[in-house]
């Protein structure tokens, strides 16, 4: 290499050095500008199908993910919580109740091998306000969305035991009136004996302990046997 050709090399260095800083200061500015274009992305994602993502704790987490990725907050709390206002709460629908009666329908379906399809309308409340401590739903509201489910076939709906505690049936149930019985007396405990059932009717043993079984089958009671407390019949829908 010659002189001259050194010395081009040395300024062309030397201008590139020069460049640097600025080829750097753009090359930030279009990855910050990224980032806002993402966040923007991701707010006007949540906007758009907050409904679904309230609907699904599984959204909410990968959204919260990416949020913690790119630097962003988490998701507020309030975000994506909707008020009933006058008209929905007259009428009984409205984007509030139709969020509601999918919460309750998704809960509820993770709970069919636990309750059977069946729960209480007071274990439904509970079910629906947990790690709600400062937005409680009302039991007229999650009525309102149960009626929706009901109106649109989705589930059978509320019934009211002789007892006077109301059911919710999540899945259609063939009760005899053998099952009905027994569910009508377990309905204030949330458990039964054998032998309360002996007291509250004129059936043989074997009798009972074939409807019991039934209810087992069912998934709609549980045995549980305790040298404390003996045999009882435990119904986790009706609180047991």
């Amino acid at each position: 290499m010659g002189l001259r050709e050194i010395e081009k090399d040395i300024e062309l260095r030397a201008k590139i050095k020069k460049k640097s800083p600025e080829y750097m200061v753009k090359e930030l500015e279009l990855m910050l500008n990224s980032v806002k274009e993402l966040r923007k992305q991701i707010e006007e994602f949540e906007n758009k199908y907050g409904d679904l993502i309230v609907e699904n704790p599984e959204y909410q987490e990968k959204l919260k993910k990416i949020r913690l990725e790119i630097g962003m907050s988490e998701i507020p709390s309030e975000k994506f919580k909707v008020k009933p206002n006058m008209i929905e709460k007259i009428t009984g629908k409205g984007q509030f109740y139709n969020q509601l009666s999918v919460q309750i329908l998704n809960m509820a379906k993770k709970k069919i091998l636990e309750t059977g399809g069946i729960m209480t309308l007071a274990e439904v409340v509970l079910m629906i306000n947990e790690g709600r401590p400062n937005d409680v739903v009302s039991a007229l509201d999650v009525i309102k969305a149960i009626n929706i489910l009901e109106n649109a076939d989705i589930i059978p709906g509320i019934k009211k035991l002789d007892s006077g505690i109301k059911i919710v049936e999540f899945i259609p149930v063939e009760l005899t009136p053998d099952q009905s019985i027994i569910l009508n007396l377990a309905s204030k405990k949330g458990y039964i004996t054998l032998e309360e059932i002996l007291m509250n009717t004129n059936w043989t043993q074997d009798r009972i302990e074939r409807v019991l079984q039934t209810l087992i089958d069912n998934n709609i009671a549980k045995v549980d046997l305790s040298y404390a407390t003996g045999k009882r019949y435990y119904f986790p829908g009706l609180g047991g």
